[in-house]
């Protein structure tokens, strides 16, 4: 058995890594500074051995250029990689249905397994902001709706390649413009604004249809969602920024 401190969890998304070294360390990493030459990793810490526990959405040979470039930036020993593919996630998760659900990708398997641990018996809704928009919704042990949207980076760049006038926004602005009352009748707080509250009337649309009691939101903008939104929908989000590695650690107690 590995201890707890001895799991790292790797999360390889469309454009950026998430490595969690402890419950309090957690590295974001864009994938293509990992791949450039002159990539630089340096960490400190000396374990006897080591597991990785890893999920990606790439394909695999892009995945496995990662890994590789990653690992040789890794100065343990002893170091045991164990990948989760979508299928072995779900079927932990979902073991009535999860045959049918191969196609799904590993960000979204790994909601559906942190939702798969919540109360059965109610509609668990889960939302992960990421580079589409997606959200998963559960009960008894089975997948009963799924919605996949371009993410917040997609949406602002396609307005601004797509139009002559509309200007590009970049995601981590998104926040100070929303905050800014002298600006609300600016291009790009509409832009912003339209944006993040299409988000929010679906979540609340599918909360009030399925009478969830909580929403789930994990990714890089879940925050957004939960600043943004209605009081009446604000005290039902929860905003996990780093699910994906949460479970990831969770998932090595079942390597042997």
């Amino acid at each position: 058995m590995f201890a707890v401190q001895d799991i790292i969890a790797l999360d390889i998304g469309n454009s950026h890594c998430k490595l969690s070294l402890n419950t309090q360390t957690i590295l974001v990493l864009a994938n293509q500074n990992i791949l450039a030459n002159d990539f630089k990793l340096s960490l400190k810490q000396n374990y006897p051995r080591l597991l990785i526990s890893i999920s990606s959405v790439l394909n695999i040979n892009h995945t496995k250029q990662l890994i590789e470039k990653l690992n040789t930036k890794l100065s343990w020993q002893q170091i045991k990689f164990i990948f989760w593919h979508s299928s072995d996630i779900l079927k932990i998760a979902l073991p009535t249905q999860y045959q049918q659900l191969s196609h799904l990708g590993s960000d979204r398997a790994l909601r559906i397994y942190h939702l798969s641990q919540l109360e059965h018996d109610i509609p668990q809704i889960g939302v992960g902001c990421g580079t589409g928009f997606t959200i998963e919704i559960i009960q008894r042990g089975k997948l009963i709706e799924s919605l996949i949207l371009p993410g917040l980076k997609l949406q602002l760049n396609s307005l601004f390649q797509h139009t002559d006038k509309l200007p590009l926004i970049k995601p981590e602005a998104v926040e100070k413009i929303l905050n800014s009352e002298s600006g609300k009748l600016s291009t790009t707080y509409a832009i912003c604004s339209g944006i993040i509250h299409s988000y929010i009337g679906l979540i609340t649309q599918l909360s009030l249809q399925y009478q969830a009691k909580q929403i789930i939101c994990s990714g890089a903008y879940a925050h957004l969602i939960q600043k943004f939104a209605h009081s009446n929908i604000q005290s039902k989000i929860n905003v996990i920024t780093h699910l994906e590695l949460n479970v990831l650690r969770h998932l090595a107690n079942y390597y042997e």
